[in-house]
């Protein structure tokens, strides 16, 4: 499996797992069918806001060139100054400078232009290369980066193993990100023997921390009995604690536990609801013949009270 530039959400439903033509077609899953989700690989804010699905090199490489486009464009709302300006030419010429000296988030930071190609041209091995330099200093987030480049082969010879070694070292001093990268690892058997008691220890350290992605991977794992017993009730709670950041794969899986009433009473209108926070369109579309228009207008208000409620400042 490939890997976008930032993230990669698997779609998964009965073991089901497709192409994003597929998903787009409606063809990946039979209509009213509720849809279970777990998050794969995060390594910034801006990630949990895209998700993508395994698809061919083509579809790939235009959903990477999207999220690029997306995130230069949308920047100043990501809480920052706009991205192109913090990253001009004249800008990595400096952090160059830094880098060179030895400045260790210099080392990360310019690696990150390096992968994205953002004040500087697009090259995977420049950007390997500037996160190891960061990274053989102990700087944790180089370190995952690092993994995640080794897991997805961009920049170097593709090896689970050693995405799993960088990981780990991250992992060690309480990175989050790299703690739900390395119970991905261990849940699907890459580069360490497959472990869900060991998935499920790492995405409890990184829940401990607040993530959002791995609280949505513990929440699956608990929806499956994968490392824990079987539970819908500890699902919902994980799914829930991360809706509430905001995180959209947890926010579908919510509209599926009350679609399904599984961990919940059944409630297609609190379905609606999540589905419509979350934007997933097809969840809802397959919801509103069974709803009625009072229904679907409460749904819909709820959704937006919900928003406002959370909008952050």
């Amino acid at each position: 499996m490939s890997l976008l530039t930032t993230n990669v959400f698997f779609v998964v439903y009965g073991g089901i797992e497709g192409s994003i033509e597929q998903l787009v077609k409606g063809q990946l899953f039979p209509q009213h069918v509720p849809i279970f989700m777990r998050a794969n690989f995060c390594q910034s804010r801006f990630c949990d806001r895209l998700p993508a699905f395994q698809g061919n090199p083509r579809q790939e490489a235009v959903l990477r060139a999207l999220a690029i486009f997306l995130f230069i464009m949308f920047a100043d709302q990501l809480g920052g100054q706009s991205l192109v300006a913090q990253t001009s030419q004249t800008e990595v010429q400096r952090l160059l400078q830094r880098a060179r000296a030895g400045d260790v988030n210099a080392q990360a930071r310019l690696g990150n232009n390096y992968k994205m190609g953002i004040g500087a041209a697009q090259s995977d091995s420049e950007a390997v290369k500037w996160y190891r330099r960061a990274a053989d200093q102990g700087l944790a987030r180089a370190e995952s980066n690092l993994g995640l480049m080794y897991e997805s082969g961009r920049g170097v010879a593709q090896s689970y193993a050693e995405a799993v070694k960088w990981y780990r070292r991250a992992a060690d001093q309480g990175f989050a990100i790299a703690q739900n990268n390395l119970g991905v690892m261990y849940e699907s058997g890459r580069g360490v023997a497959q472990s869900y008691t060991e998935a499920v220890k790492w995405y409890r350290r990184a829940t401990d921390q607040g993530h959002a992605t791995a609280q949505t991977n513990l929440g699956f794992m608990y929806t499956n009995g994968r490392g824990v017993p079987q539970s819908d009730t500890a699902a919902f709670k994980w799914y829930r604690r991360a809706a509430d950041q905001g995180f959209a794969i947890a926010q579908s899986n919510l509209g599926a536990m009350y679609a399904s009433g599984r961990g919940v009473p059944k409630d297609l209108t609190q379905a609606y609801m999540w589905y419509a926070i979350a934007r997933a369109w097809r969840q809802i579309e397959s919801l509103e013949p069974h709803l009625t228009r009072q229904q679907i207008a409460a749904a819909k208000k709820r959704a937006a009270d919900w928003k406002r409620a959370h909008q952050k400042d």
